[in-house]
């Protein structure tokens, strides 16, 4: 009769079943952390892009903004340190096409608030510069000083953005605002 060296198939009783059992059981809990891992990453990467979509809008408007010499020019009409900023709205909306709905189709998200406040801060002969020796109109020119405030804000998201800017425009020196406004009226602002 021939023995078995390693002992018999009866004595394990299924303790291989168990151990795979066990493998699987850890295998499992790894790519479920995995799993919410990826779905972490990806609300990061989401929010990540919400940020910038709305610190390019808040930009964008302040560009807007100064092209626009009529609303220059009402914040310099409210003069220096006014009770109440003048606002600008930019004539077209951005959107923003990164949110996916619940069966992963693109979602346009609006901009729920783009706007910018600005407020006249003074004018200054240019340094070095003897207001006379160069003509720009009949009283030569100064620097106009401006502080813009551009926001943006996105629905569906907590994304807010600031963005500060300092403004300085050249033009003729004014005792009046009739030059500034016949140059927003030529302009079309």
């Amino acid at each position: 009769m021939i023995k078995n060296v390693h002992g018999t198939a009866d004595g394990q009783k299924g303790a291989v079943l168990v151990i795979s059992l066990l493998l699987l059981l850890v295998i499992t809990l790894v790519g479920m952390s995995s799993l919410g891992t990826t779905t972490l990453e990806e609300k990061m990467t989401s929010n990540m892009q919400a940020k910038h979509v709305v610190f390019q809008a808040a930009d964008t408007t302040i560009e807007e903004a100064v092209d626009n010499t009529s609303f220059l020019w009402k914040a310099y009409e409210k003069g220096i340190d006014p009770a109440e900023l003048e606002t600008f709205q930019p004539a077209t909306t951005l959107y923003a096409s990164f949110a996916n709905d619940d069966n992963g189709d693109p979602v346009a998200l609006q901009l729920s608030t783009q706007e910018v406040t600005a407020e006249f801060k003074g004018n200054t002969i240019p340094a070095g510069v003897n207001a006379t020796s160069i003509r720009m109109g009949a009283a030569g020119y100064h620097l106009y000083h401006y502080y813009l405030e551009g926001t943006a804000e996105l629905d569906g998201h907590s994304a807010r953005a600031v963005h500060v800017q300092g403004a300085h425009l050249k033009g003729a020196a004014l005792d009046s605002g009739s030059q500034l406004q016949r140059n927003a009226a030529a302009n079309g602002g």
